[in-house]
């Protein structure tokens, strides 16, 4: 993608009006050292990212959190994140074009 380009953006202006800017943290991960990572995902109640290596961080979310992962390819990532029991995975592939069924997880994940 673009530099600054993000999947999420429809999203992001959405949780931005319903949870506050102070809640809702849009980083780019490549630009923090890993130690950074870490500690902003272990305080992260829910974490939105892209299939593949960059997700990888996830396993670093406390016990009880979600994940939203866009992945095109399901079967990629799917048998690692089924593995994890300390967090939910919801996936948001072919359907991407959903924002109202995303927000509704979404708004689940906050209220659980």
């Amino acid at each position: 993608r673009p530099e600054g380009e993000s999947l999420f953006e429809t999203e992001i202006e959405l949780c931005k009006q319903r949870y506050g800017e102070e809640t809702v943290k849009v980083v780019s991960m490549k630009a923090l050292s890993m130690k950074e990572q870490v500690e902003l995902v272990t305080n992260s109640a829910i974490l939105v990212s892209n299939h593949g290596g960059g997700s990888a961080i996830s396993l670093f979310l406390p016990r009880g959190a979600a994940m939203f992962l866009y992945f095109d390819d399901y079967a990629r990532d799917a048998e690692f994140y089924q593995s994890v029991s300390h967090f939910r995975t919801h996936y948001i592939g072919e359907d991407r074009h959903h924002v109202n069924r995303t927000m509704a997880l979404i708004d689940f994940e906050v209220a659980t």
